[in-house]
């Protein structure tokens, strides 16, 4: 049975998204120019994943092997009626003025909607490159860039989450440009720039909780790294002025109790969830957190659940690749702490935050992609040292 955003496709429809992937192309190429990507056979890798990842749309659409994800459903009604429909998570709000612009701009194809998704997916990633250039370098950069493009594009999630219609595209979109200009302002010792805003701007729009995660972010960095006292400071009353500000846009009481209510409702409500919790005080969060952080880390794989992860093939794979990812960041972390501490403190604030708050199998897996491109920055950066080193020896 073919998936329902299928439902209605024509001919004419995979020729206006042939147009569109040559914009994208194109778009792509300029992007690479843009972020100054010097390496050719790293363009080439990128170039020849987006013609695969735009290949898989019609062989899905001709041989439907993506599992369906229910939560396409709604990404589907909203981006082929532009209006609000019974039972739409309020947290869509925000995005469904995004979508009401991109129906337009693609005549209501939601196969060019896909392949945007691919395209924005992959400046992206481009963007998370340029993210670690800011307060570092590469030992051997033609080597790290090969290996950062090649793993980022085949991370399994990346496929899943790309090919049908959600959102993941736009929150890591909005991420990378945030964290890019979070680095900027940290280097440049200011609490917050234009760029900075803009990423929040965008996550704001289309997934609100993971704004609260660069407020803490902010606040964290510049009260742990910065020296200057008023420079630390000045962070944080900026972080806490941003945090209420955002927050006054939500629902959400920040208490242990309500978090435990809203965790366990959800829980409760929805298929392939884990993590019933009791907390009366923060202390009781911390007490959680470790099992909740690890089922975060490596759902599917069975720590707070008892499904049969081997029945969720992609996102499985998804865990053993990032398996081999944390064990090289792993055996290396004295490393890391010493010399990449700015971007191992702000994973390690992103795993706290949202192992915690997570309650899904499979929005685990989704939720934590950008932990997981910071994770392949981090592990490419250890494999090009390695493959140098061992190289010298061999030819030594």
């Amino acid at each position: 049975m073919k998936k329902l955003y299928y439902s209605g496709i024509l001919a004419s429809d995979f020729l206006i998204l042939g147009f569109y992937f040559l914009v994208f192309i194109f778009l792509l190429i300029f992007s690479m120019h843009l972020f100054k990507l010097q390496d050719k056979k790293s363009k080439l890798i990128i170039l020849g994943f987006f013609v695969w990842y735009n290949a898989l749309i019609y062989l899905d659409f001709k041989l439907n092997f993506i599992p369906y994800l229910p939560d396409s459903g709604q990404y589907n009604i909203l981006f082929k009626t532009g209006r609000l429909f019974v039972d739409m998570s309020t947290s869509l709000n925000g995005f469904l003025y995004v979508i009401k612009g991109l129906r337009v701009l693609f005549f209501k194809n939601i196969l060019v909607y896909i392949s945007f998704q691919i395209f924005l997916y992959f400046i992206s990633v481009i963007i998370f490159y340029r993210s670690w250039f800011v307060l570092y370098q590469a030992t051997r950069p033609k080597a790290f860039e090969q290996l950062y493009f090649l793993l980022a594009l085949s991370l399994p999630s990346a496929f899943l989450y790309h090919l049908v219609p959600l959102r993941e595209c736009f929150t890591t979109f909005g991420f990378s440009i945030a964290l890019y200009f979070l680095l900027k302002a940290f280097k440049n010792r200011a609490n917050f720039n234009l760029g900075f805003v803009s990423g929040l701007f965008i996550i704001i729009m289309t997934r609100i909780q993971m704004a609260f995660y660069f407020i803490v972010g902010l606040m964290g960095l510049k009260f742990s790294l910065d020296k200057s006292i008023v420079r630390k400071f000045s962070g944080l009353l900026f972080g806490l002025f941003l945090f209420a500000g955002v927050l006054s846009l939500t629902h959400y009481k920040i208490s242990p109790e309500q978090l435990s209510s809203v965790r366990n409702y959800r829980v409760a409500k929805y298929s392939g969830s884990y993590g019933v919790v009791e907390w009366s005080s923060y202390f009781d969060i911390v007490k959680s957190s470790p099992q909740l952080v690890g089922q975060f880390l490596f759902s599917p794989l069975p720590i707070l659940h008892n499904q049969n992860a081997l029945d969720m093939k992609l996102i499985f794979l998804d865990a053993l690749f990032m398996l081999v990812i944390w064990f090289l960041i792993l055996i290396n972390v004295k490393k890391w702490v010493l010399n990449y501490r700015v971007w191992f403190l702000l994973m390690l604030i992103y795993l706290a935050l949202f192992g915690i708050y997570e309650f899904n199998i499979g929005g685990a897996v989704r939720h934590r992609l950008p932990l997981s491109l910071m994770a392949i920055l981090m592990a490419s950066q250890f494999l090009s040292q390695g493959i140098y080193s061992f190289n010298s020896k061999m030819n030594g």
